[in-house]
């Protein structure tokens, strides 16, 4: 029966994780061992001499690297000074009846018989005292103590083990309601359709355009794009040296002495003008032939505007940038979970948020509802492909990395990143990978977008992926 069945407690468990072989047990161990009473367990509460003698002879790292090690370290010397005292307890004991005894020498043997049990009893009690003060047990922190005398074994439960079990991992996902559909009604109705849907809706609200610019949140968002327009200055791109050449006529170091090369946000300081202007002399320069693409989301072209002739990196991200920061826009943002045996992440996209385009989508999502009653819903012009309304992550990893940038979450608040540290995801690699980086994607070495390869994966599928991309 499950009340009968005992088995290694919790703190134990950990104990055997942590260890790294065995040590040998001191003379004083040894003998304080020796002096632990047996001990009759009725309901597994406390630690016995078999129980003492396991948690001694575990060895562990000399150096403490983890908060599992830190416990272990201290629950085995609070057991060690336990066992020691021992020793001080019986010696005084023994040494106060001995003396005792030879007092009363001369006394008849009614006389010892009285005496001599009651001076024993209290010398345990000295011996206490004085085994405690000499290793520094009387000295010990709660906490020490508390976990010297956790117990090794405990009754199994069955009901406390299914508590204790892994926990389901959740889907949950970044939401927002884009500037240029951000009011009342659409707000409202993203919010209660994500309910209707059995969303739980974990947290609301509204970031405005001047946080957005500020902080950088849009840029971070798109981080790949952006961080040539935004973000990094030219001398900080890694830009193909002899594509430049070929391209533009001019070497790369002779461009960048001459100040003609400019991030797009510069850009606009240097040519006096605005994003949306920026965005139309980029154009014409598309047109006209004087772009060159260096990779994916890396572009860069020769822009001419108020008399000036410039080399700039990735200005079309100016136009999207300003739909985030032009003064009074806004987006309106939720963080939402469910559960993936439920609903799919791939059917949470196509099926409530709907695809990119709208006109593609289904009647019953997010974006077709939007796109069907936008005249009704307050919106200034028909959804497409870019201002379709809703925004939503693509994948549960995307999702973190959308949760840290937009709301500022750290890994330890994030219930999905603390479980794909306790997968063994490294936190350094979660936050290195938040902006997309390029990974290696097989054994081959072949590196590709990291968002790409986690793409419409549930949570635990997302897990697992994340730390078969690690190990590559």
């Amino acid at each position: 029966m499950a009340a009968n069945l005992v088995v290694p407690s919790d703190v134990t468990i950990m104990e055997n994780k942590c260890k790294v072989g065995e040590r040998s047990l001191g003379f004083f161990e040894r003998i304080g061992l020796l002096g632990t009473s047996p001990m009759l367990h009725m309901h597994y509460s406390k630690m016995d001499k078999k129980d003492m003698r396991a948690v001694l002879k575990k060895q562990y790292p000399a150096e403490i690297t983890s908060n599992e090690l830190d416990i272990c370290h201290h629950r085995q010397e609070s057991v060690r000074k336990f066992v020691v005292s021992k020793n001080y307890m019986w010696g005084t004991a023994f040494t106060m009846t001995g003396f005792t005894a030879w007092s009363f020498r001369r006394y008849n043997y009614q006389s010892r018989l009285i005496a001599l049990p009651f001076v024993f009893y209290g010398g345990t009690f000295v011996g206490r005292m004085i085994g405690d003060v000499m290793t520094g047990r009387n000295a010990e922190s709660d906490r020490d103590r508390f976990l010297g005398q956790l117990p090794g074994k405990v009754y199994y439960d069955p009901e406390a083990a299914a508590a204790a079990g892994p926990k389901k991992t959740m889907n949950s996902a970044f939401v927002f309601v884009k500037p240029h559909a951000v009011n009342d009604k659409v707000n409202q109705l993203v919010s209660t359709r994500l309910t209707e849907k059995g969303f739980k809706v974990t947290g609301e609200g509204t970031l405005t355009s001047e946080v957005i610019d500020s902080k950088k949140l849009i840029d971070q968002h798109y981080y790949a794009i952006a961080s040539k327009a935004t973000i990094l200055k030219p001398k900080e791109l890694n830009v193909p040296k002899d594509k430049f050449k070929n391209f533009f006529g001019l070497e790369w170091e002779e461009a960048l002495k001459k100040n003609m090369c400019f991030n797009a946000l510069d850009a606009c300081k240097e040519f006096g003008c605005d994003s949306d202007e920026l965005a139309k002399a980029w154009g014409v320069s598309q047109k006209a032939g004087n772009l060159v693409k260096f990779g994916g989301g890396f572009y860069c072209g020769k822009v001419n505007m108020n008399g000036k002739e410039l080399l700039v990196f990735n200005a079309f991200f100016m136009s999207m940038r300003g739909e985030f920061t032009k003064p009074g826009r806004s987006i309106h943002w939720y963080t939402v979970e469910w559960d993936a045996a439920k609903l799919s992440w791939e059917d949470f996209r196509g099926k409530v948020l709907g695809p990119t385009n709208p006109k593609d989508c289904p009647k019953d999502s997010l974006r077709g509802e939007i796109m069907a009653d936008w005249k009704k819903l307050g919106l200034k012009s028909e959804p497409n492909v870019g201002d379709n309304g809703v925004h939503a992550s693509a994948s549960p990893f995307e999702g973190l990395a959308e949760r840290m940038n937009w709301l500022g979450k750290q890994c330890k608040q994030d219930s999905y990143c603390k479980s794909l540290v306790a997968a063994g995801i490294k936190e350094e690699n979660i936050t290195a990978w938040s902006v997309d980086p390029q990974v290696k994607i097989d054994a081959s070495g072949k590196k590709g977008s990291l968002f790409d390869q986690l793409e419409d994966m549930d949570a635990q599928a997302c897990l697992d992926k994340c730390k078969a991309l690690q190990s590559m």
